[in-house]
């Protein structure tokens, strides 16, 4: 019973949570809630990816209400600066 609770501590200790590490894993999706609020945050993160090429990877896009809005003009290929001039 040691030996087992002891190797479940030290897997615990090995599997602690770590965000992913965009460098080896791009991200695949991207998905935009619906609150109207968060809008402007929506357009500086997309600024911020687009400027580290972190968009290029992206195979599906998805969101709600105001979020479903931009997750389209993500699809359809528009830049953050061309979505924050149409909204």
């Amino acid at each position: 019973t040691y030996s087992l609770l002891r190797n479940l501590v030290d897997l615990n200790a090995i599997t602690k949570h770590r965000p992913p590490s965009f460098i080896h894993y791009p991200p695949e999706n991207l998905v935009f809630d619906g609150n109207d609020c968060f809008g402007p945050a929506y357009l500086d993160t997309l600024s911020f990816l687009e400027a580290e090429r972190k968009l290029n990877s992206l195979k599906r896009v998805a969101g709600s209400s105001l979020g479903a809005l931009l997750a389209a003009l993500v699809a359809l290929g528009y830049s953050a600066k061309e979505i924050r001039d149409v909204i």
